[in-house]
């Protein structure tokens, strides 16, 4: 198994014929591939849908291994989102002529270039991209990658061909799980698969890397000898090779079997995602049911404390409130609406004990509403 490299890169989509799930975008773009004619795009959809590898792999089949380094260029939006990254880093990479060539693979003669996450981009800087885009359309190809179109001004969206990439099928998200589970030699049984494929909700990118992280547990480090072992096993071939010629044979001295790997459980992935148990949820509505306000305190300083994603433990809370059989529509939609007023708290940097506290209040005051 090849450690060093990320699976996701080492089974990523080399052709866009490859790209599963996806069967409008994918024959949109090989006509596009076949006439050498692209518009600008704006791939849009949830993370780890394909939308990086597709563009990635139309633009290899377009302008070959030698031409790619040249002639696309990707940068990541969210890193460089600034109108000042727009005038200088993307309009300096626009405004070039395309001068080099490969004799022996054809391309179109524009670049390409590839802004991911651009919908975190502001606006002032997608103004400028807009412009830029108008004035080099002949020599550049833009490709939008995002997660939320919304987020993009109109004048942009305008110039673009759209494509929505859908959530992949847990079905085929299981298949392809599966066979890189089988190349690397993972000892994974389906119902992890399937619940690594639960935790991800249609991320295959996530998927991915969850898997090789976790096999990172199980399986054996690959061995690395000492110079003294390397001499050793020099000399034991040399007698090997001894004995050979005058007819006898020796009993080399095997070394013991390692231990049978262990394997890839739904309790490993669940650790190794942070995935919130089922029973930390349980017992946090438990406490709010109990209206005792010094359990309350403890409960919450404890999930603090056990250094689950706060955003995941809203995010199950809302889950398991809509299950809630004692509760009535109204009091689900007011809990929930609370638990959304949270997230947003939170993202605008509040206190995370404080945010889930004033939660576990509103939950309870809610819970005694209906005894």
């Amino acid at each position: 198994m090849s450690r060093s490299v990320p699976w996701v890169e080492k089974y990523r989509p080399r052709k866009v014929e490859d790209v599963v799930y996806q069967n409008e975008v994918v024959s949109a773009l090989k006509n596009s591939l076949n006439s050498g004619n692209l518009p600008h795009l704006l791939f849009y959809g949830p993370p780890g849908t394909g939308k990086t590898s597709t563009i990635l792999a139309i633009s290899k089949q377009l302008f070959g291994p030698k031409l790619f380094q040249t002639r696309v260029k990707e940068l990541n939006a969210s890193d460089e989102r600034g109108i000042d990254v727009v005038r200088d880093t993307v309009k300096k990479f626009a405004s070039l002529s395309s001068i080099s060539v490969d004799p022996k693979y054809p391309s179109p003669k524009f670049k390409i270039l590839i802004l991911d996450e651009a919908d975190s981009m502001t606006s002032d800087a997608q103004n400028a991209l807009r412009r830029i885009m108008e004035l080099y359309s002949t020599e550049t190809r833009f490709c939008l990658i995002c997660n939320y179109v919304s987020k993009i001004i109109d004048p942009i969206t305008s110039r673009c061909a759209k494509f929505r990439f859908k959530p992949i099928k847990k079905e085929l998200m299981f298949d392809r799980l599966k066979y890189i589970a089988t190349q690397e030699r993972v000892p994974i049984r389906d119902k992890a698969l399937n619940s690594l494929i639960s935790m991800t909700n249609g991320d295959l990118r996530s998927a991915i890397t969850l898997l090789q992280s976790a096999a990172a547990m199980v399986l054996p480090l690959p061995k690395q000898l000492t110079t003294n072992q390397i001499s050793q096993n020099k000399e034991k071939e040399k007698e090997k090779e001894k004995d050979k010629e005058t007819g006898m044979e020796i009993e080399i001295e095997k070394e013991d079997d390692e231990d049978e790997d262990e394997e890839v459980t739904t309790s490993l992935i669940m650790e190794i995602s942070g995935f919130v148990p089922a029973k930390v949820i349980n017992e946090f509505i438990e406490t709010c049911k109990s209206n005792s306000y010094n359990n309350l305190v403890k409960k919450v300083k404890e999930v603090i404390y056990s250094a689950y994603s706060i955003q995941k433990i809203l995010l199950e809370l809302m889950n398991r409130i809509i299950e809630e059989n004692s509760l009535n529509n109204l009091q689900k939609s007011n809990i929930c609406e609370k638990i959304a007023e949270k997230e947003h708290s939170l993202i605008d940097g509040a206190d995370e004990f404080l945010q889930l506290l004033d939660l576990a209040a509103c939950m309870t005051s809610t819970f005694q509403q209906i005894k």
